[in-house]
């Protein structure tokens, strides 16, 4: 989250000695101070043309699901932004580290507290293990697969990205991204086991007021 930098204020309310006069200064002093939020940006790397306007529709449907758990669990507003999306060479696998310079620096263009990847092509680690998401909680980047969350199976017929099943995993899938970045996720994976017959605002509202709750007891 943002915050305020404040202008020291020592030396125009020494002299007061009033305490509620010496709050007063020092409120006036450091000027009017911006209520806390989150903004999020939005990195759409995409491998194909024609899956451009296909992820932004994911994308926008994504941070409709997300947007209110997120502000009911953390008592503050959450933004998301779409930056301009960016296409891939190819459709080949990608490890997550492939993203974190230009996610970096959009962060730092935005300014963002926080960056979102989302793109088509498979995220594997170096050991070739691949994962629908990843995160780096050092540069606040999240990072999902949509080639993950649509295959079913092999052999199997790959799932549209506007399948109801396809949308509850991902917005519990990033739930648990952004949880595990900013510090509301700390039990094991257990916790998020994805249900098709429940709805992803239900689920993913439950498990973060949950954990908002362990953090405030």
């Amino acid at each position: 989250m943002r915050s305020a930098s404040f202008i020291s204020s020592t030396n125009v309310v020494r002299s007061l000695t009033s305490g509620r006069r010496f709050l007063a200064a020092l409120k006036e002093a450091k000027g009017p101070q911006p209520e806390p939020e989150m903004n999020i940006g939005i990195l759409i790397e995409y491998s194909k043309k024609e899956l451009k306007d296909e992820l932004k529709l994911f994308a926008e449907q994504l941070i409709s699901d997300v947007k209110s758990p997120l502000q009911d669990a953390t008592g503050i507003p959450w933004s998301f932004d779409i930056t301009d999306p960016s296409q891939l060479a190819t459709d080949k696998a990608r490890r997550p580290s492939d993203f974190l310079d230009d996610t970096s620096l959009r962060m730092a263009e935005g300014p963002y507290d926080m960056m979102l990847v989302i793109t088509d092509v498979a995220l594997a680690t170096v050991r070739n293990r691949v994962d629908a998401g990843f995160i780096s909680t050092v540069a606040r980047i999240a990072m999902i697969s949509t080639r993950k969350l649509v295959t079913t199976g092999r052999k199997q017929p790959m799932l549209s990205l506007n399948d109801e099943s396809v949308r509850y995993n991902a917005a519990t899938l990033l739930l648990h991204l952004v949880g595990e970045i900013v510090g509301l996720s700390n039990t094991n994976k257990g916790v998020l086991k994805l249900c098709p017959h429940t709805s992803s605002y239900q689920i993913a509202r439950r498990f973060l007021l949950s954990h908002k709750q362990r953090r405030t007891s």
